[in-house]
C-alpha cells in the first residue's frame, strides 16, 4: 500500500489542481465587480457611498464558492470517471473524503480572507455613511454567523454530492435543503430558544449564555453533517453501485440511446426530430425541477403579499429567498443547454456525422429557450398586495430573465468543464448585471437597448457552435469567446451613445448671436436705470415658491395693521408679512381664524386686504424684472405663485364692487407681463451661457434660474454638450411662445414644451413648486378675465 503520508499529499494536489478554476473564476469575480463599482461611481461623480452593495458581493462570493466547490470535487471526477478509477487503487476512502474537504475548506477560507481584504480597502479608499447592517457583521457574532452558514453550505453540498451521482442533481438538492434549515434554524433559534430564555431572564444573568449556547448548539450541528457526509463518502467509494439512489441517479450521467422498442421500427426519424428528441432526453429530469422550482417561487413572490411594518408571517420573512431562486433556475436552465452535450464530449459525435451544426445549435436552444419564455410569461401576471406591481414593471422582470438566459447558454457554451459552467454562469451573470445597473441607472428609457445584448449573445453561441463540436475549446475559440461576450457588453452601451449624440440638436448661431445681442443691450441700460431708480427691499417671506414656508402654523395675529403697513411700504416686498400668512387667510379653517382673534367682517377686510398684497407684489417684481433689476427665479417665486393665489380666490364677496375692481387695476397688464418673462427668460439664458460645467454631489451641473440642471454622467463631453444643446431649444421655444402665444394646459403643445425642458432637467409641470407653473394661456385668459 502507497505511503499514507504521500497518498494524501497526492490526493491533494489533485482535488487542488480539480478546483482551481473554480477558485479563479471567484477571486477574479471578488476583484473585478469592486473595481467595476468603484469605478462607476468615481465616474459618476459619487462623494457619499453606501457600504451595502460592496457588503453583498463579501457575502455572495465566498458562499458561491461553497456551493459549487463540492460539485467540483465530486461531481467532475463522477463524470471523468475519476471515482471509479479511484475505487481500484489501493488509497483509504478516508483520505479521498478527507481531502476533498480539506482543499474545499482551505479555498473557501482563503476567498473569505481576500475577500474581507478588498471589502476592508474598500471601506478605507472611499468616504461612505454610516451602515447599521455593516456594524452588525463586522462584529464578532456577525463574523461568526456567516462563517457557519458557509460551512453549512458546504458540508450539505458534500452530503447531496456522495448522495446523488449526478452533480447537477446534487445542487438541485442543495437548494430546498438549504432553504429548510434556514427556516428551521431562525425558528429555533428565535422562538424556541432566544424568546423563551429572554422571558424567564430579562435581565440575560449568564452574561450571553443564550449566545453561547447557540455557538455550541451551531458546532454541534455541523458536527452532524461532518459525520454525515463521511459516511455518505464512504457508502460512494466502497459500495456505490448497491446504493438505489446512485443507481439511480447514473441515469443521467450516461449516454442515451433510443428505446429497445423503437430500434425495430421502419424508418429513421428525421435529424431535427432524432436532435430534438435527444435534447429533451438528456436535459429533462433537470429542466423539469428547474422549471417546477421557478413556477414556486414565482408563486411565492406574487401570492405573498407585502408585509405589514414590523409584522412578518413565516413565507413573507423568507420571502427575500426567491428572487435569488428564480433567477439560479433561470442561469442554470441556460446553461442546460449545451452542458448535455459537453459532458465528456458527447458533441464531436455531431461533428463526425456531418450534422449541420445550425440545426444542432437551435435544437439545443429550442426546449430550455421556451420554458425561459414561460417562466417569462407567468411574471406578467398580477401580484398580490404589491405597490409595485404594474405592467411596465412586470415587463422590465420578465425582459432581466430572458436576458439572464442568453449571458448563462453563452457561458454553458464558453466553459471548459460541463459542471463548472453551473457556478461560472452566476458570476458572468453578476458582472454583466453591474454593467447594465450603471447604465441604465443613467439612462432609464433606453432598457429596450438591453435586446441587443441577447441577440448578440443568441449570435456568438451559433457562430462558435461549429468550433464547440469539432475541437476541444482552445485558445482561438476563447478569444473568439471573449471578443462576442465583449460585444455584448459594448455594443447596448455604443447604441445608447450614438442614439444621444444623433438626437443632439444642431448650434443655432444665428439665434444664439440674436440673444446675446439682445442681453447686452440691456445691460448696456441697466446702469442708468439704477440711477434713475430707487431699489426694491424683496424680503425671503415673500417667496411663494420655495420649501420650508408652510411647514409651520403662521402667525396671524394683528395681520389687518400688517397688511396695511405692506400696502404703504414703498421700498420693498414681505417686510410686514409673508406669503404663508396670505395663504393661511385663504386655506386655514374657521377654527384657526377663530383663535386669532378674527370676526367674520375682519376676515372679509383681510382677504381683500391680502389680494391687494398680492397684486402689489406681482406688479412690483415684474416691473423690476421687466427694467433688468430682477431674475427669472425672482419671477417665478413672487410673482407667478401670487397671482396664482389671487385668481383662485378672487371673490365678489369680499369687496364693493369699486374695491374689487381697484384690485383688478393693481394686476400687471399683458404687456408688462409679457415684457418681464422675456426679460427674465433672456437673462437666465445668458447667466447660463457664462458659467461652466462644475462637479458636485452626484455628478457635474450648472444653474438656470437657481435651479440644478444636473447630470450624473456629464463628465461625458458630448453629455454637457447635450445639455446645452438641449437648453437652447427648450428656451428658444419658450421665448417663441412668449411672443406668439402661450400653450394651453395640459395641450399637446404644452406637453411637448414639458418634453423638452425635462432634457435638461427642468420640467415645466403645473405644480406650485415647477419653474414655469404660471406660464399657460390658461393664466392668461383668467388674469384677462378680472382685469375686465
Amino acid at each position: 500500500m502507497m505511503n499514507t503520508s504521500a497518498a494524501m499529499t497526492r490526493l491533494i494536489w489533485k482535488d487542488a489542481i480539480t478546483i482551481k478554476p473554480l477558485v479563479i473564476a471567484v477571486v477574479a469575480g471578488i476583484v473585478a465587480f469592486h473595481l467595476i463599482a468603484v469605478i462607476g461611481g468615481y465616474l459618476a461623480g459619487t462623494q457619499t457611498w453606501t457600504i451595502g452593495p460592496f457588503l453583498s458581493l463579501w457575502i455572495l462570493m465566498p458562499n458561491l464558492l461553497a456551493i459549487g466547490a463540492p460539485a467540483m470535487l465530486v461531481g467532475t471526477e463522477e463524470d471523468a470517471g475519476t471515482l471509479r478509477w479511484l475505487r481500484t487503487l489501493p488509497v483509504k476512502w478516508q483520505h479521498v473524503v478527507g481531502s476533498k474537504l480539506i482543499v474545499a475548506f482551505l479555498s473557501l477560507l482563503g476567498v473569505w480572507a481576500i475577500a474581507s481584504l478588498v471589502v476592508f480597502i474598500v471601506s478605507i479608499a472611499i468616504p461612505h455613511q454610516y451602515d447599521a447592517m455593516a456594524s452588525d457583521l463586522f462584529s464578532y457574532a456577525g463574523v461568526a454567523s456567516l462563517l457557519f452558514y458557509s460551512l453549512l453550505l458546504l458540508l450539505t453540498g458534500f452530503v447531496t454530492a456522495y448522495l446523488i451521482r449526478s452533480p447537477i442533481g446534487a445542487l438541485l438538492l442543495l437548494m430546498p435543503l438549504m432553504i429548510a434549515q434556514s427556516i428551521f434554524s431562525g425558528i429555533f433559534a428565535k422562538s424556541w430558544f432566544l424568546d423563551p430564555f429572554h422571558r424567564a431572564y430579562p435581565v440575560e444573568p449568564f452574561g450571553g449564555f443564550p449566545m453561547l449556547a447557540l455557538c455550541l448548539l451551531g458546532i454541534g450541528y455541523l458536527i452532524i453533517l461532518w459525520m454525515l457526509q463521511r459516511w455518505l463518502g464512504k457508502r460512494r467509494m466502497i459500495n456505490a453501485e448497491r446504493s438505489y439512489l446512485l443507481g439511480l441517479s447514473d441515469d443521467l450521467g450516461r449516454p442515451y440511446r433510443p428505446p429497445a422498442r423503437l430500434i425495430h421500427v421502419k424508418g429513421k426519424p428525421t435529424p431535427y426530430r432524432a436532435l430534438m428528441w435527444q435534447q429533451s432526453r438528456q436535459i429533462a429530469p433537470l429542466a423539469s425541477a428547474l422549471v417546477l422550482l421557478a413556477i414556486v417561487s414565482l408563486l411565492w413572490l406574487k401570492l405573498v403579499p407585502m408585509p405589514s411594518y414590523g409584522q412578518r408571517n413565516l413565507f413573507q420573512h423568507f420571502q427575500e429567498l426567491a428572487f435569488p431562486i428564480l433567477f439560479l433556475c433561470v442561469i442554470w436552465l441556460g446553461v442546460l443547454v449545451f452542458y448535455g452535450d459537453s459532458v465528456r464530449r458527447r458533441c464531436s459525435y455531431f461533428a463526425d456525422r456531418g450534422i449541420s451544426p445550425t440545426m444542432i445549435w437551435w435544437t439545443r436552444l429550442l426546449v430550455p429557450g421556451l420554458a425561459c419564455l414561460a417562466i417569462a410569461a407567468l411574471t406578467l401576471a398580477p401580484s398580490a398586495g404589491k405597490h409595485l406591481d404594474t405592467w411596465p414593471v412586470n415587463l422590465s422582470f420578465a425582459g432581466m430573465l430572458v436576458v439572464v438566459f442568453a449571458v448563462s447558454q453563452f457561458a454553458s457554451q464558453i466553459t471548459a468543464r460541463p459542471i463548472l459552467s453551473f457556478l461560472v454562469a452566476p458570476i458572468i451573470v453578476i458582472f454583466y448585471t453591474m454593467l447594465a445597473v450603471a447604465t441604465f441607472a443613467f439612462y432609464p428609457t433606453y432598457i429596450p437597448v438591453i435586446a441587443i445584448a441577447v441577440v448578440v449573445l443568441l449570435f456568438a453561441t451559433w457562430r462558435l457552435t461549429p468550433r464547440w463540436l469539432s475541437e476541444r475549446p482552445e485558445k482561438p475559440f476563447y478569444i473568439r469567446a471573449f471578443g462576442y461576450g465583449a460585444a455584448a457588453a459594448l455594443v447596448p452601451i455604443l447604441t445608447i451613445y450614438v442614439a444621444r449624440v444623433s438626437t443632439t440638436p444642431s448650434f443655432r448661431e444665428d439665434w444664439r448671436t440674436a440673444m446675446f445681442a439682445k442681453s447686452d443691450a440691456w445691460q448696456a441700460a441697466l446702469p442708468q436705470k439704477i440711477q434713475d431708480r430707487q431699489n426694491v427691499e424683496i424680503s425671503p417671506n415673500a417667496y411663494g415658491r420655495s420649501s420650508g414656508y408652510y411647514l409651520l402654523v403662521p402667525e396671524l395675529t394683528d395681520i389687518i395693521p400688517k397688511l396695511k403697513n405692506e400696502l404703504a411700504d414703498k421700498n420693498g416686498i414681505g417686510n410686514n408679512v409673508g406669503f404663508s400668512q396670505l395663504k393661511a387667510l385663504f386655506t386655514s379653517d374657521h377654527d384657526l381664524l377663530a383663535n386669532e382673534r378674527l370676526r367674520d367682517e375682519n376676515l372679509t377686510e383681510a382677504k381683500r386686504l391680502a389680494l391687494q398684497v398680492l397684486a402689489k407684489w406681482s406688479h412690483v417684481v415684474r416691473e423690476e424684472v421687466a427694467e433688468v433689476r430682477g431674475d427669472l427665479y425672482l419671477l417665478t417665486a413672487i410673482a407667478d405663485p401670487a397671482e396664482a393665489l389671487l385668481i383662485n380666490n378672487m371673490d365678489a364677496s369680499l369687496g364693493t364692487p369699486e374695491q374689487m375692481a381697484e384690485i383688478a387695476a393693481m394686476i400687471p397688464d399683458a404687456e408688462l407681463r409679457k415684457r418681464s418673462r422675456e426679460v427674465a427668460l433672456v437673462q437666465a439664458w445668458r447667466n447660463y451661457q457664462d458659467q461652466s460645467w462644475y462637479q458636485e454631489g452626484y455628478g457635474y451641473q450648472k444653474n438656470f434660474s437657481n435651479q440644478s440642471v444636473s447630470h450624473m454622467i456629464a463628465w461625458l463631453p458630448f453629455e454637457r454638450r447635450r445639455a446645452d444643446r438641449f437648453l437652447d431649444e427648450a428656451v428658444k421655444m419658450t421665448h417663441d411662445r412668449i411672443a406668439t402665444g402661450l400653450p394651453q394646459q395640459d395641450s399637446l403643445e404644452y406637453l411637448e414644451w414639458q418634453k423638452l425642458w425635462s432634457q435638461v432637467g427642468v420640467q415645466p409641470t403645473s405644480t406650485a413648486r415647477s419653474q414655469f407653473a404660471n406660464w399657460t394661456r390658461d393664466h392668461q385668459t383668467a388674469i384677462a378675465r378680472i382685469r375686465k
